[in-house]
């Protein structure tokens, strides 16, 4: 059976790599919920989201400079 329509858009920007956290760089999502994104429910599919925000969320708090940093 095919999963139903869903109105939880994909979060995929095309710019699929993986980490060593098996994490696609460009939305996020781990190669787990890449892979089951087709076949989840719009709540799996929402919380997908809301965990693949907190991860770039994550790396963008990371590449951000830090004040009183000295630049190198």
């Amino acid at each position: 059976m095919a999963p139903a329509p869903s109105g939880v858009p994909s979060p995929c920007r095309s710019l699929c790599r993986l980490d060593e956290a098996d994490l696609c760089t460009g939305c996020g999502r781990s190669r787990d919920d890449i892979r089951r994104w087709k076949t989840m429910a719009d709540d799996e599919r929402l919380a997908c989201l809301a965990r693949a925000a907190r991860q770039r969320q994550a790396w963008d708090s990371l590449a951000a400079p830090r004040l009183g940093a000295d630049p190198a």
